[in-house]
């Protein structure tokens, strides 16, 4: 048995910068306007402003990136067990972008399960790959956490408000991610002290 050590790894990203930016991305996301996103929006402008975060890659995305690269050690060539073993069960981003990176084919990966809940901040890896499927279901999650709230009306009401409004201004997908994901759940936990590990099936001599 070897063991060997994943680099941290981490990601940029700059928060919009006006509480209208706020306003826009929350309107966008829930196809109508409503006074809590104004509400809203004074609040995560005042909390954030236009500060630029490092968000930590939370360990089972970091791994699964690590494995799907080339390796240059002794065990480069032999697959990893698709099993990933987490001391913690995955928050919901990264199961969402866990069932996405399956979803591609190829080698797939699994963990225990989720707890549900969501960490801000949260860094994606392979961001370009995967970045649309996560915004659309991470939206639809934000869209309907503002329903359960009594906050949007349902959804046939909303569907044809959205047709009677027209398009909007497309939102950047890492806008989308990162205002659903802080407004969902409020959470401000890293989820950095999971421990994590992977094995490798070696061949019998």
């Amino acid at each position: 048995m070897s063991i060997s050590t994943v680099p941290g790894m981490t990601c940029k990203v700059k928060l919009p910068a006006s509480q209208d930016r706020w306003v826009h991305i929350m309107r966008t996301i829930c196809a109508e306007s409503a006074e809590w996103q104004q509400v809203e929006s004074k609040k995560l402008f005042a909390k954030f402003g236009s500060r630029e975060y490092n968000c930590p890659i939370h360990c089972e995305c970091h791994l699964i990136q690590y494995l799907e690269e080339e390796q240059q050690q002794p065990w480069g060539d032999i697959p990893p067990f698709s099993y990933l073993g987490v001391s913690k069960l995955s928050c919901s981003p990264c199961s969402i972008w866990i069932s996405g990176f399956n979803k591609r084919g190829g080698r797939k990966f699994y963990t225990r399960g989720s707890h549900g809940k969501w960490y801000f901040p949260w860094g994606m890896p392979m961001a370009e790959e995967l970045s649309g499927r996560m915004s659309e279901i991470v939206s639809e999650k934000y869209v309907h956490h503002q329903r359960t709230m009594g906050r949007l009306r349902t959804l046939s009401d909303s569907s044809a408000a959205s047709e009677s409004e027209g398009k909007q201004e497309p939102v950047p997908r890492a806008e989308y991610q990162l205002n659903a994901s802080e407004n969902d759940a409020r959470h401000e936990e890293s989820g950095r002290d999971k421990t994590y590990e992977s094995f490798r099936r070696v061949p019998k001599k």
